[in-house]
This record gives structure tokens, C-alpha cells and sequence, in this order.
């Protein structure tokens, strides 16, 4: 069983569309449409603490969101807000707080306030955009470490969660390791077909089938393909 700061390190040298790429050789998708980080650079790599949100129907109900006591240092905080995007469930308090507990980051279904104050903690966010109205009485707390579905992608508490600038990926806990393997193995083998056409003059074409490159994104993929 790998350590979990090996396993950190071997993500955290990869990108998010090779792990797709591995991901989807399993069979699994794990991306998270439609959610992008707020600061180019900036990447995460964690288990999930999963928060659920729902409507709030009582006009005499105000929560401000006070989870965050309860997030353990090294996690990524993933917030099911219903997708929505006219009123917030993450601000300037909250990253000042998860970036005291040195929170990983954080990931919405939906969006966020207080984008400079983010920004100048150089904290992780991904979301579905900005905007401003807080979202007090407009969404209320529902469950928290409970699974999440976002976009099609259920999320167990504890799943692996690896961010980047193309995205979010969404990595079940149980298959960490045979996932960061055949990621791996992609990117020696892109690598290798870059070298090929940019040092050695090959076509794409070529390069590729030398690398049997098509032939690793597929569905149910049983054995990595050996080279020529």
C-alpha cells in the first residue's frame, strides 16, 4: 500500500488530463464539467470532505456556514450547491479559515465571493464562476461527509479529488493507486512520442502507433500496450 505522501507526490506530477486518460481506460469519467480553478498555477490533491446544500424555504432561517471546524487538515472541501450561480456558499472568511488549517482547497457546484481576498491567499478555488449575493437564507446546510453527486459524478467521502488548470478530476479512494500507475505510464508515453516527432522527424501518425498510443484511453483497457 503506497504512503499517502507518495501518493501526493506521484499525482502531484502529473496533470488532471492525463489521470482522465487513466480514469477512463477503468471505465470510470470522474471529471466535473463546467468547474474551473480560480488562479492559473494552482493545484490540489486530497481526499474529499463532501458538503451538501440545499434550498431554504424558511424565510426566518440565516446560517452562516461554520463547517469549516470540522474539515481536517490535508482535505479538499467539495460543496454540492445545486449548481447554482445567483447567490454564493464560499467567501473571504472561509478560505481565510481553510487556508489557516492548510486546507487543500476547495470545489463548488456553483460559485464564490471575495475574489481578491482569494486570490491574495493564493487559496485553490474551483467553482462555475464569481458573483457577490451571499447566500445566507437562500440555501441552508444539508449533510456533511455524505455522498455528493455533481454533474454525474458521485463523490464518497475520502475519494480522491486532483484539480489543475483543465479542471477537476474525481478519483475513487480504492483505485488511487492502479489510476496514478496507468497515468504515469501515459505520460512517459506522450513524452516519448513528442520525442519522436519533434528529435527524430517522425509523422503524429507514426509516433503513435509506434506508442500504441490509441489504444490507452480505452474503455475497460485490461493490459497496458507494449511499445514496439
Amino acid at each position: 500500500m503506497m504512503s499517502p505522501t507518495n501518493l501526493y507526490a506521484g499525482y502531484m506530477r502529473l496533470s488532471t488530463a492525463e489521470v482522465s486518460d487513466s480514469l477512463n481506460s477503468f471505465g470510470y469519467c470522474g471529471a466535473l464539467k463546467g468547474i474551473r480553478v480560480n488562479q492559473w498555477g494552482l493545484k490540489i490533491f486530497g481526499p474529499a470532505f463532501t458538503v451538501t446544500r440545499t434550498t431554504n424555504d424558511d424565510p426566518n432561517y440565516c446560517e452562516a456556514s461554520e463547517f469549516i471546524d470540522q474539515v481536517p487538515t490535508g482535505y479538499v472541501i467539495v460543496i454540492d450547491n445545486l449548481g447554482i450561480t445567483d447567490s454564493t456558499c464560499w467567501g473571504g472568511i472561509l478560505t481565510a479559515s481553510a487556508k489557516n488549517k492548510q486546507i487543500q482547497g476547495t470545489v463548488i457546484n456553483g460559485v464564490y465571493r471575495d475574489a481578491e481576498t482569494v486570490r491574495a491567499l493564493n487559496y485553490p478555488v474551483f467553482s462555475k464562476g464569481v458573483f457577490m449575493v451571499t447566500g445566507k437564507g437562500r440555501t441552508r446546510l444539508k449533510g456533511l461527509n455524505i455522498p455528493v453527486n455533481i454533474e454525474g459524478v458521485t463523490i464518497h467521502p475520502s475519494d480522491l479529488i486532483f484539480g489543475d488548470a483543465n479542471g477537476v478530476v474525481v478519483i475513487p479512494f480504492e483505485k488511487a493507486e492502479e489510476v496514478l500507475t496507468r497515468a504515469e505510464y501515459i505520460q512517459d508515453v506522450e513524452k516519448q512520442i513528442e520525442r519522436l516527432v519533434v528529435f527524430e522527424g517522425l509523422p503524429l501518425r507514426e509516433a503513435r502507433e509506434i506508442m500504441k498510443y490509441n489504444q490507452l484511453t480505452n474503455r475497460h483497457l485490461q493490459t497496458l500496450p507494449k511499445p514496439f
